[in-house]
C-alpha cells in the first residue's frame, strides 16, 4: 500500500484511455454500496477531459457526505486501485495495481 501525498496531482486522462470505476459507501448508510459516475473536467482549448482523485472525493462528498470511496483507474496496459476514508487520517491510499484492460 502506498499513501497518495497530493490527491489533486493524481490525474486521469479520458483521451489517454482512462477507464474509471468509483464505488461509494456512504458512512450514514454502510449497508449500501453505490456505483458512482464522476463528472470529468474539460480542458479548455483541447478535446481532453481530466479527473483527479481529489475531484472525485469532492464530488462524492457533495452528493453523499462523508463516505468510503474506492476507485479503480485503468489504462490499456496498467492501472491502480485506490481507497479513501478507510484508514486513519482520511487519506487516499493506493491499495493495488492491475494489468490494464487491453
Amino acid at each position: 500500500m502506498k499513501a497518495i501525498n497530493d490527491a489533486s496531482a493524481e490525474v486521469f486522462y479520458l483521451m489517454g484511455g482512462a477507464s474509471i470505476i468509483v464505488i461509494v459507501k456512504p458512512v450514514q448508510n454502510e449497508c449500501r454500496e453505490i456505483l458512482y459516475e464522476p463528472v470529468w473536467k474539460k480542458v479548455q482549448g483541447t478535446y481532453e477531459s481530466i479527473l483527479s482523485l481529489e475531484e472525485i472525493r469532492v464530488q462524492v462528498e457533495q452528493q453523499y457526505g462523508k463516505s468510503l470511496i474506492m476507485v479503480i483507474a485503468e489504462y490499456p496496459l496498467r492501472g491502480s486501485v485506490y481507497r479513501y476514508g478507510n484508514y486513519e487520517g482520511g487519506e487516499w491510499i493506493e491499495i493495488g495495481t492491475v494489468s490494464g484492460y487491453a
